[in-house]
């Protein structure tokens, strides 16, 4: 698997998986601290990722030689054409790409990786975390960060 978006790398290792190739964050990172940090077991993987550039213009030819099953990129990077070249490199799952289709957006992409049932226990579970927060704070309005 390939990730464009740095934000389905983060969905495919809440899923247990890491991706063959990946591109960078804007600060120019495959793998940010805070990811090293919550995936320890994954360095190796981590290690062996494809750099495939950033994002908004992903080097295609490393992409190609990478050969995926799959491209994982959400149509918030996508430009004009790239699609149709990103489909001819492999099957492409294409996601919304912004904070509020998140859930949408995780679901669809483990779907496409047959790990449904895996991101539908994490998302219940992280709905207990979110109700318990909440209950531990009564009457003081939540604010909520997403990475």
């Amino acid at each position: 698997m390939a990730a464009i978006s740095t934000g389905q790398t983060d969905a495919l290792l809440t899923l247990g998986l890491v991706p063959a190739g990946a591109t960078r964050d804007e600060r120019g990172s495959l793998y940010p601290d805070y990811l090293r940090q919550a995936y320890p077991a994954a360095q190796a993987g981590f290690a062996a990722t494809v750099d495939l550039g950033n994002r908004v213009t992903p080097d295609l030819e490393a992409l190609a030689a990478l050969r995926p099953d799959l491209i994982l990129v959400h149509r918030t990077v996508l430009k004009p054409g790239v699609l149709a070249l990103l489909q001819r490199i492999a099957p492409t799952v294409v996601t919304r790409g912004t904070g509020a289709h998140w859930k949408a957006d995780f679901v669809l992409l483990a779907d496409a990786v047959g790990r449904r049932d895996q991101a539908r226990a994490w998302l219940a579970s992280f709905a207990a975390d979110a109700r318990r927060a909440a209950g531990e704070r009564p009457g003081v309005a939540p604010q909520v960060s997403f990475v």
